[in-house]
C-alpha cells in the first residue's frame, strides 16, 4: 500500500473540497457531484468565475490557494474523494453498493502486485475496469503499484453512466493518472487489450455475458480477477474459463469468517486451496483462481508475498 498515508491530511484535503462544493452548492444551488466537477477543473485546468459572486470567489481562491500549498499523497487525495463521492451520492440518495470498499480495493492491490510480479509482461502493463463506475478501484490499483518505475501502467475503464463517467474524469484529472475511459455499456464490444481486467460486478444480472464478452480483451496469458455473488457458480457457463486466469472474488468476502478459495485447474484437474487471514479486518477471505492453463501451477504461492497476510494452502488432486 502507498507509504506514510496521514490522515490529517485526508481530513485537509477533504474539509477543503467539501467547503468548495457548499459553496457552489449554496451560492448557485449546483449539485453536490456537480460542483466536485466543477471544483476537480478548477485545481487542475482553470477556475471558472462565472455566475459566482465575488464573496464566493475570494474563499474559492483561498481555498485552492492552501490546496496548492499542501503536498498531498495520490492515495490521502482518492481517500478524501472517496468521502466526497459517498456524501454527494447519498444526498441523491444512491445507493453505494456498487461503490468497491477499501477491504476489496486492498486486496486487489496485493493480488495485481502479485501478478505482476510472478508474470513477464514486459515494460508496459495494461489494466481494464469493465466495469469502472467511480473509478476507484482502478485509482486505488494505479496508486499502489508506483513502485514498478520501470512499468509504464495504462489505465481503461468502461462506463455507461454518464455522471459517473464525469466523476472518474474528475477524480482521474485529481490524481493525474492516465486512465482512457470508454462511455459505454459493457455488454458491448470495445478494441482494447489488457493484461489485467478487474471488475466489481455488485448485483449485475449480465455478470456472465459481460465476462465472456470481456475475454476477447484479455492478453495471453492475462487474469481476470473479479468480485461476484456467492451463487455465481450455480448457473456460471461451462465455457466460461477456457481463455486466461479468472481470480473470482466471492461476495462473501464482506462477511465476517467467510472464506475464499484460489481454485487452480486445467478442466478441473488440480485444485489448489488458500485460506487467507487479514488481521487488519478480521476476516478469512475466500478467492477463487480458476486458469486455461496448467501453467497456472507456477502461480500457487501468487499470495505469500504480502507481509501482512497470513496464508494456509492445501493442494487437492481430483480424477476425472
Amino acid at each position: 500500500m502507498s507509504k506514510n498515508i496521514d490522515n490529517k491530511k485526508i481530513d485537509l484535503f477533504y474539509k477543503l473540497v467539501d467547503k468548495a462544493c457548499m459553496i457552489y452548492y449554496n451560492d448557485l444551488g449546483t449539485d453536490y457531484l456537480e460542483a466536485f466537477i466543477k471544483v476537480s477543473e478548477s485545481l487542475t485546468d482553470e477556475f471558472d468565475e462565472m455566475k459566482l459572486s465575488k464573496k464566493s470567489i475570494e474563499k474559492l481562491n483561498a481555498i485552492y490557494n492552501e490546496i496548492s500549498e499542501n503536498d498531498f499523497l495520490n492515495e490521502e487525495v482518492r481517500i478524501a474523494c472517496e468521502l466526497i463521492l459517498v456524501k454527494g451520492l447519498k444526498h441523491r440518495n444512491v445507493l453505494l453498493d456498487f461503490m468497491t470498499p477499501d477491504v476489496i480495493n486492498y486486496l486487489y492491490v496485493h493480488i495485481v502486485k502479485s501478478i505482476i510480479d510472478n508474470c513477464n509482461f514486459g515494460d508496459e502493463i495494461t489494466i481494464l475496469d469493465t466495469v469502472l463506475g467511480t473509478s476507484n478501484l482502478l485509482q486505488t490499483i494505479i496508486n499502489n503499484i508506483e513502485e514498478y518505475k520501470d512499468i509504464k501502467i495504462h489505465g481503461i475503464g468502461i462506463e455507461k453512466d454518464e455522471l459517473l463517467v464525469h466523476l472518474s474524469k474528475a477524480l482521474s484529472n485529481l490524481l493525474d493518472n492516465e486512465i482512457i475511459i470508454n462511455f459505454n455499456d459493457a455488454l458491448k464490444k470495445i478494441n482494447n487489450c489488457a493484461n489485467i481486467i478487474v471488475g466489481d460486478f455488485g448485483e449485475s444480472k449480465d455478470v456472465y455475458e459481460i465476462i465472456k464478452l470481456r475475454l476477447d480483451n484479455l492478453a495471453d496469458d492475462g487474469f481476470f480477477v473479479y468480485v461476484v455473488n456467492n451463487d455465481f457458480f450455480t448457473n456460471a457457463p461451462k465455457d466460461l474459463f477456457l481463455t486466461g486466469y479468472h481470480l473470482v472474488l466471492s461476495r462473501a468476502l464482506f462477511l465476517p469468517y467467510s472464506y475464499i478459495v484460489i481454485l487452480e485447474s486445467f478442466n478441473f484437474l488440480s485444485i489448489s486451496i488458500t485460506i487467507l487471514l487479514i488481521p487488519d479486518f478480521s476476516i478469512f477471505v475466500l478467492v477463487i483462481l480458476i486458469a486455461s492453463s496448467l501453467s497456472a501451477i507456477t502461480y500457487s504461492n501468487l499470495f505469500f508475498s504480502s507481509a501482512y497476510t497470513v496464508c494456509l494452502r492445501i493442494q487437492l488432486s481430483l480424477l476425472i
